[in-house]
């Protein structure tokens, strides 16, 4: 019951500070933007707390196939929170994307697996540690892109990290815990759940970064070439 009104409490103030926002002029994706970069904060600061003051075994010492903890829990009920009024927000405004569909989705399913068998919390934990390393670069890229910076080094500068660090991420974090996931008696859902998410990223990689990291890549050259000669 207490997460429930938690889940609701956190719904609240995602809707509140968006409003407020727009409300001071602030676009409507710049708005998203700041707020998904609030989450992957809040999150970051939840999992460093919990490994810096050992709240919880599991994730400080990384071991799955163990139950979904009340410390865990919590961790799950404030990304739920922020995944569930984004994508209802997003698709509210109609600036839901189909890549957005997918992974909020996807994430929203790795809960929801989670909750029902009350498992896989640390595993979900790392997945999502790993799968939103690159959110400032991919949310300062769309916020850049909002002010008209298409054409600027900052706006490039992020375009390449946010490439580089979503093909780690997907291409060597997440696979090795696909790995430690075969190995431990993770439920076989959560399983299948990160190998569908790394054939869908290698699918991105392939399709959008590649060929935005070129475009960065030719952006500089051009740039820099031109003025050397």
């Amino acid at each position: 019951m207490i997460p429930l009104i938690a889940f609701v409490g956190l719904l609240f103030f995602w809707s509140k500070s968006y409003k407020m926002m727009v409300k001071q002029g602030i676009q409507s994706e710049t708005s998203f933007a700041i707020l998904s970069m609030t989450h992957w904060l809040l999150a970051f600061v939840y999992f460093q707390t919990i490994v810096s003051f050992q709240l919880d075994k599991d994730v400080e010492q990384k071991i799955f196939g163990n139950k979904l903890t009340l410390v865990q829990l919590w961790f799950h009920v404030l990304t739920c929170s922020y995944f569930t009024f984004d994508l209802a927000a997003r698709f509210y405004k109609k600036q839901l994307s189909q890549w957005l569909l997918i992974h909020h989705s996807f994430t929203l399913l790795f809960i929801l697996i989670a909750i029902l068998y009350q498992s896989s919390g640390s595993e979900n934990i790392y997945v999502l540690r790993y799968s939103t390393f690159c959110n400032v670069p991919m949310n300062m890229k769309t916020i850049l892109a909002k002010k008209g910076m298409q054409i600027s080094n900052p706006y490039h500068i992020c375009n390449l990290f946010y490439a580089i660090i979503y093909s780690i991420n997907f291409l060597y974090f997440l696979p090795l815990l696909l790995i430690q996931f075969y190995q431990s008696n993770t439920s076989i859902l959560t399983f299948f759940m990160l190998l569908l998410l790394c054939i869908q990223a290698h699918y991105t990689i392939v399709k959008l970064h590649c060929p935005s990291f070129v475009s960065s890549i030719r952006y500089f050259k051009n740039k820099y070439m031109n003025e050397v000669f």
